[in-house]
């Protein structure tokens, strides 16, 4: 247990995936730019399938690397910028 809290609040891992979260937010925001002619807000998919695939997810074990996590999040947020 003092292994895991250890790695939960190490510093050097809150760096290393503050950085990777920010790269994948600029990827996002260099994918969906406001210069593209046609962005749709969202993948349209019918709320019965959104639905499956967050219990599914949400049903997985604890990720010990959250970065599927936030990328997964972003591909499927609505794009409001």
């Amino acid at each position: 247990m003092k292994r895991k809290l250890e790695k939960a609040y190490s510093i050097e891992n809150f760096r290393k995936q503050g950085h990777e979260l920010i790269d994948i937010m600029a990827d996002y925001l260099e994918d969906t730019g406001i210069d593209r002619e046609e962005a749709a807000a969202i993948s349209w998919q019918h709320p019965e399938e959104q639905l499956k695939y967050w219990q599914h997810d949400f049903s997985k074990p604890t990720l010990e690397e959250p970065m599927e996590l936030f990328t997964d999040v972003m591909e499927k947020s609505v794009q409001v910028h």
